[in-house]
Order: structure tokens, then sequence, then C-alpha cells
């Protein structure tokens, strides 16, 4: 019954605040910013969700009172000037806790969601720390009069800008607050799904068992989530960077919602047929020998024809060589090893020694020095191109000598490292303005990494599934 009565009191406090912010004059609006009262009131609407989600739809409670909190603890930082505000804001703030943390089994997952919450905003750079030395009120404003001449990025056209007295400014949209939430729900829920895989009881033999082991379940919560990353991607592009985003964000929801229902779907015990059909391939078949031949003829002749049209100073041409030369040569050593029945084992220590190696023969294609040398001169960078087919051939020489469950784990670390690494420069070229590489400008560097980041999501989404799928099969078995 308190948790009732302390939702409803949060409820009356944050009317309390925010009638006193407009009647005191604390709330300044700038002509076209009455987007701020759909805001407050989509806001004020979430304690009551919460009261029916928790009777009528008890998937989605706490996500609402959580999203509540976290919007309260946005307006406290922005009205900590005001004495009075910020008391009624901190006593919300309270209540909320109080309420989310009723439950110990759940607690943690809401605290993740509203750390989530606030590091998009942080992040993402909406909520940035300005020192403005200036005695004001709460203003409100266009996002227009707050963005660099490239203009208002897609996702933020018809938003506005809270600027809170002397310290912090706020920049939000309806369409990006919706963004950020619902990548946080599915991210949240998958997390939750996967541990529950981990914990799974197995039902044939009625003991517990580690459906994922500690090593994959670790690599499948971080690449699930890497889809996530994706929603800061709107925050830091420019217009025209913010049209190609579209795509990205759609495709990040699609994919994390696909994960959701894989995972709930072998939380029930039944089987997915399309990962089914991949696990339980284990010959080598004619059409796959054909595909081999077919790369080997046609890729090295692409990628000389490629440098003669003078395609080497195009970064996704350098960047695609050198994975697809690797992925090729992977892909090539890995079937003649399955075909022969070659077996390689290591020890322990060897294997990092391996791994080290692969790691370093494909990074020396981006250390700026070399890169200069290798756009520069032809014949180096076809020299460049053994070191990747080196690297292949490491890869494939671990990959022969372990389990099938194994070299699933191995393809969901190696496949979800790419996004990371294409956030990394997308928000680093942004952020700071610097080339990374002389001979790539900063746009060539933004296109490329939001067009390999669309890529490589559902590369690192497929090969994330499917390590799941696999250790839940080899369990279960």
């Amino acid at each position: 019954m308190f948790r009732r009565y302390g939702i409803i009191g949060a409820l009356l406090l944050y009317i309390a605040s925010i009638s006193l912010q407009f009647t005191t004059g604390f709330i300044i609006l700038s002509p076209g910013t009455n987007l701020i009262f759909l805001v407050f009131g989509l806001i004020g609407i979430l304690p009551i969700l919460e009261i029916l989600f928790e009777y009528k739809i008890h998937f989605l409670r706490f996500y609402p009172i959580s999203i509540f909190t976290f919007a309260n603890i946005i307006l406290a930082t922005l009205t900590f000037s005001n004495f009075i505000i910020f008391a009624l804001e901190a006593i919300t703030i309270i209540l909320s806790i109080r309420y989310l943390f009723y439950e110990d089994k759940q607690k943690v997952y809401r605290f993740v969601y509203i750390i989530y919450g606030i590091s998009m905003m942080l992040i993402s750079s909406l909520l940035r720390f300005t020192p403005l030395n200036i005695e004001t009120n709460l203003l409100i404003f266009n996002s227009g009069d707050d963005v660099k001449p490239g203009g208002v990025p897609l996702f933020f056209q018809n938003g506005i800008v809270l600027s809170s007295p002397r310290f912090f400014i706020l920049t939000i949209s309806v369409q990006y607050i919706f963004i950020v939430l619902i990548l946080g729900i599915l991210l949240i829920e998958n997390a939750r799904g996967i541990l529950k895989l981990a914990r799974m009881r197995n039902d044939v033999s009625g003991v517990k068992s580690q459906t994922l082991s500690v090593t994959s379940t670790t690599f499948s919560l971080f690449s699930c989530q890497c889809e996530t990353t994706t929603s800061i991607v709107p925050a830091i592009g420019s217009e025209i960077l913010g049209i190609v985003s579209v795509p990205i964000i759609f495709e990040s929801l699609i994919l994390s919602l696909g994960t959701f229902i894989i995972i709930h779907i072998l939380l029930k015990h039944k089987n997915i047929d399309f990962l089914k059909r991949q696990w339980e391939k284990s010959t080598v078949s004619l059409s796959r020998i054909l595909l081999i031949s077919a790369l080997i003829i046609a890729f090295p002749i692409a990628i000389t024809t490629g440098v003669y049209l003078g395609y080497a100073r195009n970064f996704l041409f350098y960047f695609g060589t050198n994975l697809g030369m690797f992925t090729v040569s992977t892909f090539v050593f890995l079937t003649v090893m399955q075909y022969t029945k070659s077996n390689f084992t290591f020890r322990k220590g060897m294997y990092a020694i391996l791994s080290t190696a692969a790691t370093i023969l494909m990074v020396m294609w981006y250390i700026p020095s070399i890169l200069t040398l290798t756009v520069d001169h032809g014949y180096i960078f076809s020299i460049m191109g053994i070191s990747s087919i080196m690297a292949g051939f490491i890869i494939s020489l671990i990959l022969s000598g372990v389990e099938k469950v194994q070299r699933a784990i191995i393809f969901e670390y190696i496949s979800g490292m790419f996004p990371i690494i294409f956030v990394i420069i997308l928000y680093y070229s942004v952020v700071t303005g610097s080339q990374i590489w002389a001979q790539f400008s900063i746009v060539s560097q933004l296109e490329f990494s939001l067009l390999l980041l669309g890529i490589t999501l559902p590369i690192m989404w497929y090969a994330t599934n499917y390590s799941i799928y696999g250790n839940y099969r080899m369990q279960s078995q």
C-alpha cells in the first residue's frame, strides 16, 4: 500500500514543482517552444502508467517509474539553483527510488536503466556542463538556436533546449527520447534473457546446468548490447549524416527486437529453424567449394583493378581490402583444414600469442605512417595484403582445433569488435574535429563509420544469436 501512495505522492510533488516553475516565472519560454508542455505532460503520465502496468501489463512494470525517476534527476540538475523547486524534485526522486528498490531481484536492472539514460545524455553531449556565469532563470528555446552552421540533425528537428541558471544545457526532442528509451528497454530485457538462459534448468535431467558458459555469457551480453550504442548517432551527426543515420537507427531497433524474440523463444524450449539449420551444418558441401573457388579468383582481380583505377585512397576500398582478404583467407584455410580433417591444438598461452599476432597484422593497416606508404605506393599495397592473409591463416589455425561452441564464441567476439570501433571513430571525428588519417578527410571518416556500422551490425547480430543458440543446443543435449 505504501508503494502506491509513494507513487501518488511523487506525482503530486512533480506537478507542484512544474506548476511552481511556471507560476513564479522561473521558466522563460521563447516563441515556438510549446513542445515543452507535451514533454512535461508525458512525464506526468508515467506514474499513472506504472500503476496500470503493475496490474495489467506485468512485463512492462517498473519501466515507467524508472523513466520518471530519470527525468526528475535531469530536472533537478537543471533547477538546483532554486532551493524550493530543487527540494520538491529531490523528494520526488526519493519516493520514486523507494518504489523502484522495493524488490531486490529487479533493482539492479532498474539502476542500470537509469544509468544508461543518463550516460546517453552525457556521451551524446545532450546534457553538457557550460559555465555561463549569468544569474538567470530556466530558459527554453528552439534547438535551431543551439547548433553549428551544419544544421539541425534530423532526429532533433522541432527539438528544444533547456538552459539552466549558470551551468547546464539540455537538448531534447520527442523522437530522440523514444529512441533512447526503447533501445534501453531492449538492452535490459536482452541482458535479463541471456542471464536467465545461463541459469536455466535442464528439463530433461531435472538438474541445474550452465546453458551458457561464463565466457559466452560475457561476450553475448557485450555483443547483443552493441546495437544500443547507435543511440548516440543522431546526436553527433550533421544534417547530411542525420539523414544517413536514420536507417541505422531503425536497423538497430529491429535487430535488438530480433534478439529479444530469439532469447524468449529459447526460454520456452522451442527451436529456431534458421539457426538450427546453420548449426547442424557440419560437412563441406559442393556449393561451399564452388564459392571458395570463385572468391579465390574474383577477389584478387577486384583489388588489383581497384588499385589500378586509383581507389586506394578511398577509405571504404582500403578497409574493404583488409577485411575482405582476411575473411576470404580465413574461409579458405578453414575449409581446407575441415576437408582434410587437419586439426591443430595449442596450449592456452599459445592461443593468446596467436590471437595477438593476428590482431597486430590487421591493425597495422591503420597506423598512420604505414597507411601513408600503402596508399601512395601500389606495390606496398600488395605487400600489405599478405598481412591480412597471414592473419586469416592464424585465425583458421585457432578455429580448426576448437569445438563448434568455442568457434562460435570466437566468431561472436571478432564480429562484435567492429561496430564499437566504428562508433569510436565516428564520435572522435565529430567531438574533436580531428582527422585520424591525413589521407582521408573528416567527412570520409564519418561516412565510412556510418556505412560500415550499418553493414557490420547484422553480422554481429547473427554471430551473437548463433553463439547463444549453439550453447543452448549443446547444453540441452
